[in-house]
């Protein structure tokens, strides 16, 4: 199936829905839950045209993606990392968003004084690849 058939499976009620359930998910307790649900957010952004997504329901994916950024599980960590580069492809985020972005992927691959790396390499290779979508990406 491809993208544009995707697509018009989406119905502005159903995503918001489903995203207000799986950004729960991706607090649960159960890391199994959590690494699900960040995957899972990253293949709904994806078909979601850009602009579909109130501000409101961008910032709470935003933030939700970005405080699994900093999970215990490096699995979940690079999920997390991999969705906010879709959600960043897929033009849903504003420049302001865009550029914390690509601050808060720069701090996972270099170490610095403000902060320290990721040890995890599949987390920095998943940042990488991700900031690259980011610095490409179109501001919603």
């Amino acid at each position: 199936m491809g993208k544009l058939t995707d697509r018009r499976k989406f119905k502005s009620e159903v995503t918001n829905e489903a995203l207000a359930e799986v950004v729960g998910a991706m607090m649960h307790p159960n890391k199994e839950v959590r690494d699900s649900a960040a995957r899972t957010i990253g293949k709904i952004l994806q078909v979601v045209p850009a602009g579909k997504l109130t501000d409101r329901r961008r910032q709470e994916v935003f933030e939700a993606l970005c405080r699994l950024t900093g999970d215990d599980q490096p699995a979940i960590r690079a999920k997390a990392v991999r969705s906010l580069g879709k959600m960043a492809a897929a033009g849903h985020l504003d420049a302001a968003r865009k550029a914390d972005l690509a601050v808060r992927l720069e701090s996972l691959l270099t170490r610095g004084e403000d902060h320290e790396w990721d040890h995890a390499w599949i987390v920095r290779r998943e940042a990488k690849e991700a900031l690259m979508q980011v610095r490409k990406a179109p501001a919603s």
